[in-house]
């Protein structure tokens, strides 16, 4: 006889897989007419159990469900818009200059036989700085005196002639023209004399020698370079866009950092070159040095100067290029930062009207939207949205 197991749960127990106990049925004959009833009854609460014993369990497993991350907010930079200034600063790097720089030459040629004068020496007007050999120099103004001598005695001989009727009109002449010529030369020997020593001209500093004593030099060698510091003077070089905004440069007023606790010292305007300087677009400007006790102006030494120019109360309001967005209807905007927070805020866009552009500055025009105080993103302003949450960017992290 065939046999069958069928699953039954005992009604005494609690509904759990390990209260599900095994009972064979002994009228598990296919043939009983009520077999095939009981047998889906009893499967189907063998299967209820068990879903039931497995979502026990399942719930008894499953992890508990983790928070949702806040919100990564993007960080801005943020720069305060600055009220108008008064007047508009520049700063320049300049050097010290003389007021001018002589390269000084014999108009004689000769041996140099003295050069007293070191590199870097102050010397006053009048001082001997080089000297050639002034031998044949003394013998050729013997010469010429001896030729004078002669000279002026043919003419009065032939004056006597001629004043006798001896000697005709036209020897006079000659001798005439004979002595003309030797006085020429007589002066002509005593310039050459005078040109062999060179004497300072004014009150300067050696700046360097350019030929060794002794040296055989020719007509118009520079032997010697001369500074003229009787009036030193800082040069810069300004821009054509400053230059034009100052009216030339009578608005303009200079002031100094010199070092050595030589600051804030005034200079004023001594010349400037009118015609710019190649691609630069900029011109040489020369600011005369006041006398300072204590100051030793050597050309070459190093000087910040800072120029001043008014402006007038419609002065513009400064803002960093990189914040400005271009719309593409060719509008300008920038985003102002509206804070919400210590650290976050939003951002929305404003429209401004740029009037100067000056390096990397941009001049907006004052009376709009955009006032003094306001905070508005300096750089990135266009990957932001109308409205976005943001954060003051405060530094990066330090790794540990």
């Amino acid at each position: 006889m065939n046999r069958s197991v069928q699953f039954t749960v005992d009604p005494r127990c609690k509904p759990h897989i390990s209260d599900i106990i095994l009972h064979p049925d002994p009228r598990n004959d296919m043939s009983h007419p009520s077999r095939p009833a009981r047998l889906m009854r009893g499967g189907f609460i063998a299967l209820t159990a068990t879903a039931l014993a497995l979502g026990l369990g399942l719930v008894g497993t499953l992890p508990a469900q983790e928070p949702e991350p806040e919100a990564i907010l993007r960080p801005v930079r943020l720069v305060t818009v600055e009220p108008p200034h008064s007047s508009v600063q520049r700063q320049f790097y300049g050097q010290v200059v003389a007021r001018q720089t002589v390269d000084l030459a014999f108009q004689v040629g000769g041996q140099l036989v003295q050069l007293p004068v070191l590199n870097g020496q102050t010397v006053s007007e009048g001082d001997l700085l080089a000297q050639l050999d002034l031998e044949p120099f003394e013998r050729a103004v013997s010469r010429a005196e001896l030729n004078l001598t002669q000279a002026q005695r043919d003419f009065d001989r032939v004056q006597k002639l001629t004043e006798s009727n001896v000697a005709s009109e036209a020897r006079f002449d000659e001798v005439q023209t004979a002595l003309d010529l030797s006085k020429l030369a007589l002066r002509e020997a005593r310039d050459a004399r005078d040109d062999a020593t060179l004497n300072a001209s004014f009150d300067g500093l050696v700046a360097q020698r350019l030929v060794a004593n002794y040296t055989t030099v020719a007509q118009g060698t520079p032997v010697l370079r001369l500074h003229d510091m009787s009036q030193p003077r800082v040069e810069i070089d300004v821009p054509e866009r400053l230059f034009r905004s100052a009216g030339r440069l009578d608005g303009l007023t200079f002031t100094a950092d010199l070092g050595e606790g030589f600051v804030d010292i005034p200079l004023t305007i001594a010349e400037y070159t009118a015609e710019t300087r190649g691609v630069s677009q900029s011109y040489a400007v020369d600011l005369a040095i006041p006398n300072l006790e204590g100051f030793t102006a050597l050309p070459g030494r190093t000087a910040t100067v800072e120029a001043s120019l008014p402006t007038s109360e419609n002065s513009t309001l400064v803002v960093p290029v990189t914040a400005m967005i271009h719309t593409p209807e060719r509008a300008t905007q920038v985003m102002i930062f509206e804070p919400a927070g210590a650290q976050s805020g939003t951002v929305r866009a404003i429209p401004v009207t740029i009037q100067t552009r000056e390096g990397a500055d941009l001049g907006i025009a004052p009376g709009e939207a955009l006032q003094p105080g306001m905070e508005i993103v300096s750089a990135g302003a266009h990957l932001l949205s109308e409205g976005q949450t943001v954060r003051r960017f405060t530094g990066y992290r330090e790794g540990n």
